[in-house]
């Protein structure tokens, strides 16, 4: 069987896994651990790839230089393991640092192995902790006993795929340790950094405010449409994100004129696909005898998207884009997340109702939109 197609079913148990996950959780768990998740799943999305300082990014853009980047990686997961130690030992998280971590190693390990050894391995350490993570929920959902080990599991569920896989793939680096990162080599990865940080803002740090400083109640209903309604824009912009950009930089001329012929198609396609996920959503919360809120459903419906849209002229940009272009999407994104994340805190602070958060989130991902689509414009011009 073709690898993309191994690929694509891997990457559709993965996601599909975390999205039930989700659902099970909203269902069969109580408020407060609903409210638990959100702050934990939040945070290791939004931090683990920070802890990397943006050097797993390094292995596909300078990979003559993996031995060099996978050491510093290697050196930063364990400097990071024994600091969160030392912090949870004196003030003792109410979050699990240890799935942060574990996920930023899974992250660094899923980086390596598309250099090493292809997308297809890649996708498989990806996925196959939320399908773990899947199974044990099942079984705790009829043996309620097993979940207070959720954290615990998740976490092995992170750090031993990968650690199998980075023993299996030492052998098939390149590169030689001899030859050493350089100054655009570490200046790359700042600007991944930085990109990493404002995109991580973006997607989660409502929910991180959410589960902060609302009520369980309120947290659990968010959470729900978020998971049901922006669905289909998780799976296809976390798709497109993984295969896009590496095909533009192969074939950028037949790509570009690919999407620019067929974009009106797209554009449906992901209209239709969004709806499909809307009547499907809707479906299910009248099958558990929720009500339907149509505002939140459709508002979280527009989130998903907004973040497919996106991909297009960010996957552009992370092919072609030339250090000033890179520098003046980051600089214009780095202002709109400052406002951003200030606004957030004044609508939490006075504690608006979930309509003014959505709508927030909303207009943050239009203004990144905007600006992806400007630069990017320039860019393929260039």
């Amino acid at each position: 069987m073709n690898s993309i197609i191994l690929s694509l079913i891997f990457y559709t148990l993965g996601i599909g896994g975390l999205f039930f996950v989700d659902i099970l959780i909203n269902h069969y768990f109580s408020a407060n651990d609903i409210k638990l998740w959100v702050l934990n799943k939040s945070l290791m999305m939004m931090i683990g790839p920070l802890l990397l300082l943006g050097y797993n990014n390094v292995f596909l853009r300078y990979p003559e230089k993996t031995k060099s980047t996978l050491n510093l990686c290697l050196f930063l997961s364990v400097l990071w393991l024994i600091f969160g130690f030392i912090l949870d030992y004196f003030f003792k998280f109410e979050f699990s640092y240890f799935i942060v971590i574990g996920f930023s190693f899974s992250l660094l390990v899923t980086s390596l192995l598309r250099v090493a050894d292809g997308n297809l391995a890649a996708q498989i350490n990806q996925s196959i902790w939320k399908i773990l993570l899947l199974i044990f929920v099942l079984i705790s959902c009829y043996y309620s006993n097993l979940s207070e080990y959720f954290y615990v599991m998740l976490g092995l569920f992170l750090f031993l795929p990968s650690l199998f896989y980075l023993l299996k793939c030492f052998s098939k680096l390149e590169g030689d340790n001899s030859i050493k990162l350089e100054k655009d080599n570490h200046s790359f990865a700042r600007q991944m950094l930085i990109s990493g940080l404002l995109l991580n803002v973006a997607t989660y740090y409502e929910l991180f405010l959410l589960a902060k400083f609302y009520n369980a109640k309120l947290v659990s209903e968010y959470f729900m449409y978020f998971t049901l309604f922006t669905a289909y824009g998780i799976f296809l912009s976390g798709y497109l994100g993984f295969y896009l950009t590496p095909k533009i930089r192969k074939q950028p001329k037949k790509t570009l004129q690919f999407i620019e012929k067929n974009k009106y198609k797209i554009r449906i396609s992901i209209i239709v696909i969004g709806l499909l996920n809307f009547a499907v959503g809707c479906a299910y919360l009248l099958f558990t005898g929720a009500q339907i809120d149509l505002f939140l459903a459709s508002m979280f419906l527009l989130l998903g998207m907004l973040r497919v849209l996106y991909i297009f002229p960010t996957s552009k940009m992370g092919a072609l884009a030339d250090p000033v272009d890179l520098k003046s999407f980051l600089g214009r994104n780095l202002i709109l997340t400052i406002l951003y994340m200030l606004v957030l805190i004044l609508v939490v602070y006075f504690s608006f109702s979930l309509y003014i958060v959505i709508l927030v989130v909303i207009l943050n991902w239009l203004f990144r939109v905007f600006i992806a689509n400007k630069i990017a414009k320039r860019v393929e011009e260039n």
